[in-house]
């Protein structure tokens, strides 16, 4: 008789051919990946008030500078948020004041250092001083569509919209 996945031999069951196995083996699969990927009900975390980890990380780890230098990329914007601490997000758009950025810090001290550091800073091309924020969640900051470009360490150089 054949032996089941515990080791007991059955002699009900009738042997299974291999394509038979194989069908069984994708089906049990897929509802095991199904069961993994399950969540709670959408919005359930935002009506019991907790924010989501993009607010939270927004809010606590993300900075605003205005008054950029008008031909800024993302990529020196990044370069610069690096003086300071890691840099997980870097980001340049047009504001009503000119090019802006966001730089997303992977830690509150580096975030701290940089808007200490930034704040007041005059930088080459630049006429005026430059503005930081601290703190920005991106529902108060709206942005047109096709405003800038972005970047992240994570999945290397790319362009975002």
């Amino acid at each position: 008789p054949p032996l089941r996945a515990g080791g007991a031999a059955s002699a009900s069951a009738p042997p299974r051919s291999a394509p038979e196995r194989r069908a069984r083996l994708r089906s049990r699969e897929r509802s095991a990946g199904a069961a993994a990927r399950s969540r709670s009900p959408c919005g359930a975390a935002e009506e019991a008030g907790v924010p989501s980890d993009a607010e939270w990380r927004a809010r606590t780890l993300s900075i605003i500078i205005e008054c950029l230098p008008p031909d800024m990329s993302w990529l020196e914007l990044k370069n610069l948020g690096r003086m300071y601490g890691y840099v997980a997000y870097a980001r340049t758009f047009r504001d009503h004041s000119g090019l802006c950025g966001l730089l997303e810090f992977s830690d509150q001290d580096d975030k701290e250092r940089a808007v200490q550091a930034l704040h007041g800073q005059l930088l080459d091309g630049c006429p005026r001083p430059l503005r930081v924020c601290s703190g920005s969640h991106p529902k108060d900051r709206a942005r047109p569509p096709d405003s800038g470009s972005g970047g992240s360490d994570a999945d290397g150089p790319t362009r975002r919209a």
